[in-house]
């Protein structure tokens, strides 16, 4: 047998001792009887199966739904002809289900802390600027709630230890500040 598939089945066996398919004598067993009494090929397959990510099928979904938030509060916004009112009502409808996904994502989901909070800040971002527009139509309340909620974004990465969000946010503030004046 090549040693692929030697390591294919070893780590399937680890796996049935670590989720208790089969009772540990028996694993153990059969462990040493296809790693032929080395450690070396137990060793590496405990390292190849720590080092792969699991990703199930509810976490694409739930991130991938999260991301769908504000293209669906824009065309929403644009291609209806409610009430201001109305708008605002579903605009807020939407940015409780973004913070409704970043709730879910961080309790019951394995991932990083980092993406799930960049997309809550950028539905954040989005929906209070299309609030500011729709509702006040001030362009001065407009940018200066942009740069306050930017400035927000770079302490709490500067707080939370987020190069990633300091970044974002330093991105974001300088194509505002191009958006403002062209």
């Amino acid at each position: 047998m090549d040693d692929q598939r030697r390591l294919i089945i070893i780590k399937e066996i680890q796996s049935w001792k670590e989720n208790k398919l089969l009772p540990p004598q028996y694993c153990d067993f059969l462990l040493a009887l296809y790693s032929e009494g080395d450690n070396e090929k137990l060793v590496a397959a405990t390292i190849e199966s720590s080092n792969e990510v699991q990703i199930s099928l509810l976490q694409v979904f739930v991130l991938a739904s999260n991301l769908f938030v504000i293209p669906l509060a824009i065309a929403f916004l644009y291609l209806t002809n409610l009430s201001v009112g109305k708008q605002i009502l579903v605009l807020v409808i939407f940015l409780f289900l973004s913070i409704g996904y970043y709730i879910v994502t961080i309790k019951q989901l394995s991932v990083k802390k980092i993406y799930p909070l960049i997309i809550l800040l950028m539905n954040i971002y989005v929906i209070s600027i299309l609030l500011v527009t729709q509702w006040v139509q001030v362009p001065f309340l407009t940018y200066s709630v942009a740069i306050v909620q930017l400035l927000c974004w770079m302490i709490l990465g500067v707080r939370m230890r987020y190069r990633s969000l300091i970044y974002l946010a330093l991105f974001t503030l300088f194509l505002s500040l191009v958006a403002i004046w062209i």
